[in-house]
């Protein structure tokens, strides 16, 4: 869902086997049909889910792929944090890695899970229990839908599911108020302000940033690294 991508034409499915479930051992995971959708953004991209993907795959994340990916081992794990349309999860299961995903919206992780051939998990931000398992989680415009009073929570999960080492992508809007947008609830960050938030912890290491503009707005991009010494 964004910011910078030149990868596969227009959304073709894969072919791809499709990708293994790790949870945290006891840990349930929900069908789309016992998943409720409460929060207005989810379902915004239920609603609107077609025009939402026409336009997200349309963009062009080459830049954040190059940099993203020169970080992560040939053939390794990736979590799709938030994965939309699933326009992330083809690229990179075309690259050779091994992807899981998930989102919050039922329409999305339909669409997303037909077009990458891997069960594409419908779960919210604060139902992931993984641990220890990815080399790499990507969170393209997933986390500026998290309230900024959860931000760290949510962080601490996606952290929580690297590997000692692992590297994780993140990007936000820059934008200093929230605005509702077609019914979604937006949190923005300056540059400064995400690279304070993320500076004060201890268990990432900023690796690389940079901002950029698609369609009129700012967009804020980190990579980081779980902390070896945290």
């Amino acid at each position: 869902v964004i910011v910078i991508v030149t990868g596969p034409p227009f959304c073709k499915a894969s072919t791809t086997r499709r990708s293994r479930i790790s949870l945290l051992p006891g840990h349930r995971l929900m069908s789309t049909s016992q998943h409720s959708d409460p929060d207005p953004s989810v379902e915004y991209y239920n609603k609107n889910a077609s025009a939402f993907i026409e336009r997200s795959c349309s963009v062009d994340m080459s830049k954040a792929y190059d940099r993203f990916l020169s970080l992560v081992p040939c053939g390794g794990r990736v979590l799709d944090a938030g994965c939309g349309s699933g326009r992330d999860v083809n690229y990179f299961i075309q690259k050779g890695f091994d992807v899981e995903a998930f989102d919050a919206s039922g329409e999305m992780v339909k669409f997303a899970s037909g077009l990458t051939g891997i069960e594409v998990q419908h779960l919210r931000f604060d139902q992931i229990e993984y641990s220890n398992v990815f080399d790499a989680v990507w969170a393209c415009a997933s986390l500026l839908h998290v309230p900024k009073d959860y931000f760290n929570d949510v962080l601490q999960r996606l952290v929580r599911a690297l590997k000692c080492g692992g590297v994780m992508y993140l990007s936000v809007k820059e934008k200093e108020s929230v605005t509702p947008t077609g019914g979604r609830r937006f949190y923005y960050y300056t540059a400064t302000e995400f690279d304070r938030l993320l500076s004060s912890r201890d268990d990432v290491v900023i690796l690389d940033t940079w901002t950029n503009e698609e369609d009129g707005c700012i967009w804020v991009n980190t990579i980081c690294r779980a902390d070896e010494s945290g």
